[in-house]
């Protein structure tokens, strides 16, 4: 059997398949092994209600949580170490990427008391700096920018937090891969036909290798921008204070009804707490109409460089 060594999401992955634009690793003892298991595959599941409604199927253990997708196979991740996959004849290799990235992997890390952030992951002056927000209010775009005026990147779409062994709450690089809309990659000069193309959730991005600015690190979560539409004509900023922060941390996170499943709610609400106690937040709104990403793009290093 062939194996592969990985660094994804902070976890030293053992693989016995490729895993694409992950970076290779070495190390002696794993973190995460994904490997083949056949006995996953359970056609009463294929066919089930839940697969009609839902067109996905799911099943709770006591330590692990099994799951079908229409377009890949069956999924099992347990204990929050182990990944066990059967895919259907003929899976698309993207599809199964997607799969592990945006489902396999997330539960994992809400199996290890960790949370899942949707949105981007950046560098800047050794802090990690969140950028989230509203669908379409532009988060890969400005990600975009703000790597061209010298930030780091860190994780695209699905971010890892957690706390150190000190209790600081940090941010880990999961790999070099950015999803970029048709838009932004002509917008920055890319050529769309040298890229991979993926649909997600009936929006048709390209991939983008980042390793060129791609920074492999744990760093203290500093700062979120969360970015929203407004029905102005012009940009504009907000800090988050009190208990409203605390309300935006509940609805941004990725996943969360495992948390209840798996268990690890109190873990999700203590490291909530750490971060409405120790992070800033902004609001970044934009005008519906109008390209504003380089006033929005430096609005947010106005604050970082007096943060």
């Amino acid at each position: 059997m062939n194996t592969f060594k990985y660094k994804l999401f902070g976890f030293n992955v053992l693989a016995d398949t490729e895993i694409y634009g992950v970076l290779a690793a070495d190390f002696d003892e794993p973190d995460v092994v994904l490997e083949r298991q056949d006995d996953l595959w359970d056609e009463e599941l294929v066919h089930s209600e839940m697969m009609k409604v839902n067109k996905a199927a799911y099943i709770y253990g006591e330590d692990f949580i099994r799951f079908y997708k229409s377009e890949t196979g069956f999924y099992e991740v347990k204990a929050g170490n182990h990944i066990g996959y059967c895919l259907k004849e003929n899976c698309n290799p993207t599809n199964f990427y997607l799969t592990l990235m945006n489902f396999a992997f997330p539960r994992i890390i809400i199996e290890r008391g960790n949370l899942t952030v949707h949105g981007s992951l950046l560098s800047y002056n050794d802090k990690a700096v969140l950028i989230s927000g509203e669908s379409g209010a532009g988060k890969s775009t400005i990600t975009t920018e703000l790597i061209s005026m010298g930030l780091g990147f860190m994780s695209d779409d699905v971010i890892r937090i957690g706390a150190d062994e000190n209790g600081e709450v940090v941010a880990y690089s999961a790999h070099p891969i950015r999803r970029l809309c048709r838009d932004t990659v002509e917008h920055y000069g890319y050529d769309p036909k040298k890229l991979k193309p993926v649909t997600m959730d009936e929006r048709f991005k390209f991939f983008v290798d980042s390793s060129d600015v791609y920074e492999d690190r744990v760093l203290p979560l500093s700062i979120l921008f969360y970015l929203t539409i407004n029905d102005g004509d012009k940009p504009e900023m907000k800090e988050i204070t009190g208990g409203d922060k605390i309300t935006m941390l509940l609805n941004n996170f990725y996943r969360a009804g495992d948390y209840e499943e798996y268990g690890t709610q109190p873990e999700m609400f203590q490291l909530i707490s750490k971060m409405g106690a120790t992070m800033k937040i902004y609001e970044i709104s934009r005008p519906k109409e109008g390209l504003t990403i380089k006033e929005r793009a430096q609005m947010v290093m106005d604050v970082l460089k007096n943060s």
